[in-house]
């Protein structure tokens, strides 16, 4: 009988100290519309006198909107160098830097129409720009990252300033002139984007969105190339728990 009560006394002390036990759960919601991914929520949490614990999930949707503006929910990477007039024709290659001059920003000042374009009419480069927003509640921070498909053996690669402003390019072997690799290269790391105000808001938070420019070329080596054919690149961002979104640029 004695040996009955221990038990029974036992269970009731691992019951009670169960109570004491302060669980967080971390929910991570995901919602797919289009090219959407996901990001961890941030809790409010409240503790009752019974050692009770509540959370509550800042958003019951969290997604990132992969567009071409601040305002639209285009998932498409525009192209905005060279114009209309240029934009179907093949790249030719071209000097990033030669003759202790930029070249690949000397190719890009001029008017609207003339950008990317040589004298004779042939597109030298080309440039692409895409926003990332945060279409959620809760604050998210992200990496954003690129990667080839079939790139040509030359193709190159740079961040642009902003949309006018080439890299300060000093060598042709500056560092932010990057290979077009099939293997993920990060161009942004850590990016906190503050919440937009929902994925229908048509004028977002200020620090939810972050816009990019990228100029491609092909680079001239000064020998024969062999520089030919269609090549593609994938954008893609990814938040803290691996999932995200992407879009794809092709020449």
């Amino acid at each position: 009988m004695s040996e009955n009560n221990d038990k029974s006394n036992s269970n009731q002390k691992k019951d009670h100290d169960s109570k004491k036990i302060l669980t967080l759960v971390i929910l991570i919601a995901t919602l797919m519309i289009t090219t959407t991914g996901a990001t961890y929520a941030y809790f409010a949490i409240s503790a009752t006198a019974t050692n009770n614990i509540t959370g509550t999930a800042a958003t019951a949707s969290l997604a990132f909107q992969l567009s071409n503006s601040a305002t639209t929910t285009s998932g498409t990477p525009s192209l905005t160098a060279p114009s209309s007039t240029y934009a179907s024709k093949p790249m030719v290659p071209q000097y990033a830097y030669n003759n202790s001059t930029n070249v690949l920003a000397k190719a890009f000042t001029g008017t609207s129409s003339n950008k990317c374009v040589d004298g004779n009419g042939n597109v030298i480069c080309r440039v692409y720009t895409f926003t990332i927003r945060n279409n959620s509640t809760a604050v998210a921070v992200v990496n954003g990252k690129i990667k080839f498909t079939n790139p040509t053996p030359n193709l190159k690669w740079a961040l642009m300033t902003n949309a006018t402003t080439v890299p300060t390019i000093t060598s042709a072997t500056d560092s932010d002139i990057k290979a077009a690799s099939t293997s993920e290269t990060t161009f942004v790391s850590n990016l906190s984007l503050t919440p937009s105000g929902g994925v229908t808001s048509t004028s977002p938070a200020s620090g939810s969105y972050k816009q990019y420019w990228i100029i491609f070329w092909i680079n001239e080596t000064g020998s024969s190339q062999t520089d030919s054919g269609t090549w593609s690149a994938t954008i893609s961002f990814t938040s803290s728990n691996g999932s995200g979104i992407t879009s794809t640029i092709t020449s």
